[in-house]
């Protein structure tokens, strides 16, 4: 099970009725006037994390094997009711858009 301070990062926390994510742990400009899609894409973009990526030591450095490729890794196979797929970045008009694929796989009865 994945803790949300894992997911989210340490200022990241949980009660019965919230969920509270400090921005700044999502790698964007914290301000009030945050729009909700900006957020949103941040979150997924954060949490995507979780699925696919290349392992990195503590300074961000991507960690290598013998031959000098990254290491990589992927647990998409580890959540079997879902499935974030980053799909492509594109910049229609000066701004940064990040496209994902959520498929949520349902299991035959």
């Amino acid at each position: 099970m994945i803790k949300v301070e894992n997911l989210f990062g340490e200022g990241a926390a949980q009660s019965e009725q919230y969920l509270i994510i400090d921005k700044t742990d999502l790698r964007i400009t914290a301000d009030e006037n945050n729009r909700a899609e900006s957020l949103f894409a941040a979150i997924i973009l954060k949490s995507s994390k979780q699925y696919e990526g290349v392992l990195t030591d503590e300074n961000n450095n991507p960690i290598t094997d013998p031959e000098g490729n990254k290491i990589t890794y992927d647990n998409k196979g580890l959540f079997t009711q879902t499935q974030l797929t980053y799909y492509d970045r594109y910049l229609p008009t000066g701004i940064i858009r990040d496209v994902f694929e959520f498929l949520e796989l349902v299991p035959d009865d």
